[in-house]
């Protein structure tokens, strides 16, 4: 039986996703993350105010550059452990992989990025 991380207790969804071409997470690893796009600064700036929880995405092979892509349903939930906001808006992070999950389904949202 695999015991739920003590960030995690009481959690319950949604979480932003932030998905990549070419990276992926694994629990207990801690990966350095440089956010510059805008809408995942937003969305850096959201999680920073709450839970700090965001999962990372895997982009399916075969995307094209237009549309929203669609996404491996494997990820995995991390935590940000530490932050670095820059002057110009942009961030260094380093996000701390807490557990695997699955994207059960992805949720309409108002902000620029996805959550499921």
């Amino acid at each position: 039986m695999t015991s739920i991380p003590t960030e995690l207790e009481g959690f319950s969804g949604p979480v932003p996703l932030f998905p990549l071409p070419n990276l992926v997470v694994f629990p207990r690893v801690v990966q350095p993350l440089h956010i510059f796009e805008p809408r995942y600064r937003k969305m850096i700036e959201d999680v920073l105010e709450g839970n700090r929880l965001i999962a990372m995405a895997l982009i399916s092979p075969g995307n094209s550059d237009t549309g929203t892509p669609s996404l491996f349903p494997h990820i995995c939930l991390g935590k940000i452990s530490a932050e670095e906001r820059l002057e110009d808006g942009r961030f260094n992070i380093l996000l701390q992989g807490l557990c695997r999950g699955r994207i059960l389904e992805e949720l309409p949202q108002d902000q620029p990025y996805r959550v499921a």
